[in-house]
């Protein structure tokens, strides 16, 4: 397709759009919003997971995941580090092993005889470390590093060190290089937006076109293929996936390998998908993926398949079903092609290899007690059997030997019962929750919790879509929600009685607050709640500590969050222990706090003195607000300094600016003869300033909040 002639290019440049207007067609896809949706926000997994009694699966389970985090950079690898005299200009390099890994920062020992030991600690970003061979590339000479006291460089030292650096060099055990280009730190940081990947199709491994990346979401690539109406088909698949290559990897592996442009309802000439290929590779070499982060594993391993074997196999398109698959092409050593003709439907063939997960043995059904499903051929009035169906074809049966040894789920710490989260088999942009309802080999059968009418389905332990409880969450991506977590918020919130709305306009900020934390809330559920630090805190809290904690907690469970409530309360005061004592001596002397609260122990430290409190905390979320209100009135705070909403300035309560204070006449503001100065400041308020001479004034404010009666606790 390359010696094309190029007579249609200027046409097909003409309907061609730029990655650009491609990229802004598909921005607003990633925030789906569905009906599991209706709590996404306000759901902590492990919460749920505590209610539910389940386990996640452990994060050392998913490889994959674990790897997109790396950064490329390993113990036991090499690399130079450059040192600087004066100036800029680098006077010399030695190289040196990574001993330890500790995100950006790397600790380093330079590669010396075995009796002098010189380690340094170096940050990634310093610009200072390069890869093996940077130093002859650019010219600088290899030169011992300051850190080495000079008493030790004599002549034999130099030469022996030398050698060894050499010798270092000469392994090439280095770090990559794409590592210290700056454009991230991370493997999931260095893919971008807009790059270019050749990817292979699925059921076609010989062919493959260029497809342009949509989003990264965790390493998850939302890839389409490129086409000249920009119509091309999307998918997802995770960057360490063996289908994707390089760029011009398919042109340089020549035969079997070829480009096909994908199949489209509109019909293009053959010279426009040419052209169209030209420039997508020639955009390529300025935004391709890095060759470094993609999958190393390319090749497949050899078979000894032949023709009219029999084996199992899971359905390429309905992962739910385990059916019978006849060998019926071999390619080469390496790739084979299987043929499925199901009971109900239309016969399905794709090209494979021994490494596909989900090809398995015949008999492997009956050995872990799945149910495998007859071809459209058997007409017995038995149980079906593979072995009977080998035999009443005359069939030889693929056995264990042939296929490819995975690691069992075990050893991958996966049990049964375990929660992870799952990519949705049909609709491929959703993650859902799921569980592990049982365990074959390296096979996980896996119940999507949802949905409530899906069967279950298979996926391989080593799966790429398959991801630790809490990842979604990591990478602000949607989470397709338990349905009985669902039903049950559904079930709460219409049982909740409908309010007149003339009446409720006419609710108080405090009722309308209460009724907004419990309206749609499970009754141990808490929303998140919100510090308003533009609220008026009252003589006990400092206003600049409460502003530089964090201006959130939740949501979770009542309990948890109303204690991290508290416990920030406590410290933003000016004296913790004495906000303590006020607390504790409060709920004391007050005979209705309802028993459902359960008391905990509150530490609080000033100085050298410690105090200890028992304070009970709501455990219910209709109790939240008389919780929160029980707090303010104590400490004399505004009732809206903890809330469901952030106010901002805006407080409903009309505590903050120029309504905090009540003025009274001047002439009380101060004692003795001492003369005030009235001027006036940059915003246009008074500013009291004391003359020399004069005594300090005494100002003692009137907090409107004061007269706000503390919410009955009955």
């Amino acid at each position: 397709m390359e010696n094309e002639e190029e007579q249609p290019v200027v046409a097909t440049h003409q309907t061609m759009e730029t990655d650009v207007e491609k990229l802004a067609k598909v921005e607003e896809k990633r925030d789906v919003v569905t009906d599991n949706h209706i709590c996404d926000e306000e759901f902590a997994w492990e919460e749920y997971l505590e209610e539910i009694q389940a386990e996640a699966a452990p994060p050392s389970a998913f490889p994959h995941v674990e790897k997109s985090l790396e950064s490329g950079i390993e113990e036991n690898q090499l690399i130079e580090v450059v040192h600087y005299t004066d100036g800029d200009q680098p006077s010399g390099y030695w190289v040196a092993k990574i001993i330890t890994v500790c995100g950006p920062l790397l600790r380093l020992r330079y590669l010396f005889p075995v009796a002098i030991n010189v380690e340094t600690w170096v940050e990634v970003s310093s610009g200072c470390l390069h890869p093996l061979g940077w130093g002859s590339q650019h010219s600088v000479p290899l030169s011992i590093p300051p850190e080495v006291p000079k008493e030790l460089q004599n002549e034999s030292f130099l030469t022996n060190a030398k050698k060894i650096a050499e010798d270092a060099e000469a392994q090439n055990h280095s770090v990559p290089e794409e590592a210290f280009d700056g454009n991230g730190y991370t493997a999931v940081d260095r893919i971008r937006l807009g790059m270019k990947v050749e990817v292979l199709y699925d059921d076609k491994p010989f062919c493959g076109w260029v497809a342009t990346v949509l989003d990264n979401v965790g390493g998850r690539l939302h890839l389409q293929f490129d086409t000249p109406d920009c119509s091309g088909e999307t998918f997802w698949l995770f960057y360490l996936s063996h289908r994707l290559r390089p760029i011009d990897w398919i042109y340089q592996k020549g035969s079997p390998w070829k480009y096909k442009n994908p199949t489209l309802s509109t019909f293009y000439e053959e010279a426009e998908w040419s052209a169209l290929l030209e420039m997508s590779r020639d955009d390529a070499r300025h935004s391709s993926l890095p060759k470094s982060l993609l999958s190393t594993s390319l090749e497949p391993d050899t078979h000894s398949f032949k023709v009219g074997m029999l084996l199992e196999a899971v359905h390429p398109f309905k992962p739910f079903s385990i059916e019978l698959g006849i060998i019926t092409k071999v390619t080469d050593d390496k790739y084979f092609e299987i043929t499925m003709q199901p009971l109900n439907g239309e016969s399905v063939s794709w090209l494979t290899s021994s490494n596909d997960p989900l090809i398995l043995p015949t008999g492997f059904c009956k050995e872990h007690g799945l149910k495998l499903a007859p071809p459209n051929d058997w007409n017995e009035n038995r149980d079906f059997n593979a072995e009977d169906y080998a035999k009443y074809l005359n069939l030889s049966i693929a056995d264990s030997g042939l296929f490819r040894e995975h690691n069992a789920c075990g050893v991958k710490a996966f049990e049964v019962d375990h929660r992870l989260e799952c990519v949705h088999p049909i609709n491929t942009d959703q993650i859902c929750f799921a569980s592990v309802i049982k365990i074959c080999g390296h096979l996980l059968v896996l119940k999507l919790d949802s949905e409530s009418d899906f069967l279950p389905i298979f996926r391989s332990a080593m799966s790429q879509d398959i991801f630790p409880m809490g990842w979604c969450h990591a990478n602000n991506y949607s989470l397709q929600l338990p349905i009985h977590f669902c039903e049950k918020v559904k079930s709460v919130e219409s049982s909740m009685p409908v309010e007149d709305p003339q009446e409720q306009s006419r609710e108080s900020p405090a009722t309308i607050g209460a009724l907004s934390l419990s309206g749609s809330q499970l009754s141990m559920w808490c929303p998140r709640l919100y510090i308003n630090y533009c609220c008026h805190t009252g003589p006990y809290l400092s206003k600049s500590k409460v502003a530089k904690q964090s201006q959130s907690v939740g949501p979770g469970s009542v309990e948890l969050v109303l204690r991290e409530v508290l416990a920030m309360t406590i410290n933003a005061a000016y004296i913790p222990t004495r906000a303590l004592r006020e607390l504790e001596r409060s709920v004391k002397e007050n005979p209705n706090i309802p028993p459902s609260w359960h008391p905990l122990v509150f530490k609080a430290k000033f100085r050298r003195y410690n105090a200890t409190a028992t304070i009970p905390i709501a455990t219910i979320a209709s109790d939240i607000s008389d919780f929160l209100n029980l707090i303010c009135h104590v400490l004399q705070c505004c009732p809206n300094l903890w809330s469901t909403t952030s106010t901002g300035e805006n407080c409903p309560f009309l505590c903050n600016g120029s309504q905090i204070c009540m003025q009274a006449n001047p002439a009380s503001y101060f004692r003795g003869r001492g003369r005030i100065a009235h001027c006036r400041g940059a915003r246009g308020g008074l500013i009291y300033r004391r003359k020399r001479g004069g005594r300090k004034r005494l100002y003692v404010p009137i907090r409107t909040n004061r007269l706000l009666q503390p919410k009955s606790l009955v």
